[in-house]
């Protein structure tokens, strides 16, 4: 009888499992290494928010809130004794003054939505371009 070189029914099985464990192992990496990045790209995104909106609360600008709609937010500065308009603008958060000029607080956005919480309070949502919603709340001094 001749022997042939081959492999035998339990040795294919056990390269089968181990491939097959490497398979799930990479798979559960890649899952655990994307919503590490999603979680990092959403404290990003938060973190982006806080900053740029920490101008509205600076005591030295002295926003007063004179009325807040849906898509816009009037303030009046006490130091300027100036108007300033809180909007979205291509796809960017911006205050602008009356006449001309505007500050850029924060790009990427899509879209905003403002609600008055007491006569020096503002809740806003922030919808970004990426996709993710931000609600933080604003008080004014």
């Amino acid at each position: 009888m001749v022997k042939r070189k081959a492999f035998t029914l339990a040795e294919t099985l056990v390269a089968l499992s181990i491939i097959m464990m490497f398979g799930s192992l990479i798979t559960i990496g890649t899952r655990m290494m994307r919503q590490t990045q999603t979680q990092a790209v959403q404290t990003m995104t938060t973190q982006r928010v806080l900053r740029a909106l920490i101008i509205l609360e600076s005591p030295d600008a002295a926003y007063q809130l004179v009325t807040c709609h849906a898509d816009v937010v009037r303030l009046r500065s006490q130091t300027k004794q100036q108007d300033y308009l809180l909007l979205v603008k291509r796809q960017r958060l911006v205050v602008t003054t009356m006449q001309s000029g505007q500050i850029v607080l924060l790009n990427q956005v899509k879209q905003a939505k403002f609600q008055r919480l007491s006569d020096r309070r503002i809740g806003i949502t922030i919808f970004c371009t990426t996709g993710q919603k931000v609600y933080e709340e604003v008080t004014l001094y």
